[in-house]
């Protein structure tokens, strides 16, 4: 049984922090992005940056949007979707997603943060979209989805219909993470931005992603306002230092994560701390 803890041990502090909500924006796909035309240019709201990347993204009720700055357009982006939300996060069965990634220019991952619904790759010259098949993989991509501009240069807008995902209308909710890869089996500009950068390989473990809580006209929670953790390891993780977080999840038999000793390393958890099975300490 699930046991959500509010307080283990006087490790954790609880936020209360406001979560920031949205009203739906309708960009022009143009190559350009004007003030505002996301939503709040501000990081954490309907902005994040990187480096110098900077990552945007809104919805309205028929598509969702997605804008790429200063990352070479022909470098392609990946992201994962989940709408079918679950708790814990990754938990549920084939039925409910996939839980490996999909093999894009030599990036993969051998267990994602959740449950994936959907996988996007887009590029200048090529942009795909594949759905979990409920076996544990991916289906058969649909090329050319949704729209597409750039600027002939490093921004990049595309979007993604509504339709193309589970159910084929607006989710109430979900979650996502992605990155750019370069094509040679590294990634940059990853989102969260606590994800790593540089080599990722095949069997990647990455345990950030951002969950959006309502997706509602004026309701909505901002698309990088609620960064979570879930454990995501095959080994113990000892000695995890500092830690703010919206939601976090353990729930992988047998592991355990602990903090470091002393002073400095408080997980602030702003949402949900779920101890589902293993240990947390």
């Amino acid at each position: 049984m699930s046991i959500v803890l509010a307080l283990l041990l006087g490790f954790f502090g609880f936020g209360s922090t406001a979560s920031l909500r949205a009203q739906w924006n309708t960009p022009t796909l143009n190559g350009a992005i004007a003030a505002g035309e996301y939503g709040s240019h501000v990081n954490g709201d309907n902005q994040q940056t990187q480096a110098t990347q900077v990552w945007y993204m809104t919805w309205d009720n028929t598509n969702l949007y997605v804008g790429i700055t200063n990352a070479n357009r022909a470098e392609a982006a990946v992201l994962y979707f989940d709408v079918n939300v679950l708790a814990p996060i990754n938990g549920g069965t084939n039925a409910n997603g996939t839980q490996v990634g999909f093999n894009y220019d030599n990036t993969s991952f051998a267990n994602l943060p959740f449950r994936a619904d959907v996988v996007l790759y887009v590029k200048d010259s090529y942009r795909e979209l594949r759905s979990a098949d409920g076996a544990n993989g991916w289906g058969a991509p649909t090329a050319g989805f949704g729209a597409y501009a750039d600027n002939g240069s490093n921004l990049r807008e595309f979007s993604i219909p509504w339709t193309a995902f589970p159910g084929g209308v607006r989710p109430a909710q979900f979650t996502w993470f992605g990155y750019v890869t370069t094509g040679a089996g590294n990634a940059y500009t990853t989102m969260p931005t606590a994800n790593p950068t540089g080599a990722v390989g095949l069997t990647a473990r990455w345990s950030r992603y951002f969950k959006v809580d309502n997706t509602g006209n004026g309701t909505s929670i901002r698309p990088f306002n609620r960064d979570c953790y879930v454990f995501n390891s095959t080994t113990d993780i000892t000695g995890f230092g500092a830690l703010t977080v919206w939601d976090f999840t353990m729930a992988s038999a047998g592991r355990t994560v602990s903090r470091g000793a002393g002073p400095g390393g408080a997980w602030v958890i702003n949402g949900t701390l779920l101890a589902d099975a293993g240990t947390v300490g």
